[in-house]
């Protein structure tokens, strides 16, 4: 399932140990935006990364699941972020 997170952390340091902590799972697309496809059971951890690095009190993060379709339709203005998906031949 692909994830799109969306972080406002103040901190430097703690914005930086999540943008590092968030590559584990996905890419990044923008700044402070990452797509993330997960596996069954992916969420939960990085649910688990992302809440140690929040401080619940001064950042936000949001979290929004898509559907293949709604991924798919997906509508890029400018210079392209998502590269396409590598092809793999194997012989």
């Amino acid at each position: 399932m692909l994830y799109l997170i969306a972080y406002d952390v103040v901190d430097d340091n703690r914005r930086t140990r999540l943008f590092e902590a968030l590559k584990d799972f996905g890419r990044p697309v923008q700044r402070s935006v990452f797509e993330c496809d997960l596996e069954d059971g992916g969420l939960d951890e990085l649910l688990e990364r992302i809440d140690f690095e929040v401080d619940r009190a001064a950042d936000s993060c949001r979290i929004y699941k898509l559907c293949k379709a709604c991924a798919a339709d997906a509508i890029e203005i400018g210079r392209p972020t998502r590269p396409d998906e590598p092809q793999v031949w194997i012989i």
